[in-house]
């Protein structure tokens, strides 16, 4: 007689569906997680410089009144 409670632990393929073993998953999200910091990077470079603009605008605009 065969156990089906051990049957059931292993996977009928072992690299998972669609041929993506566990070590590709991981570099998958690792992958996506370092384009999510570049993002990330990327967008606070370009608010500091909208900011830095916005601040030298309203510097010239404030002298000029006087």
């Amino acid at each position: 007689m065969i156990d089906t409670d051990s049957e059931l632990e292993v996977p009928a393929e072992p690299e998972g569906l669609l041929g993506s073993g566990p070590e590709e998953d991981v570099q998958a999200a690792e992958a996506e997680q370092a384009a999510a910091l570049r993002r990330c990077k990327s967008l606070k470079r370009r608010a500091f410089f909208v900011r830095t603009v916005a601040l030298l605008c309203a510097c010239s605009l404030s002298i000029g009144s006087h």
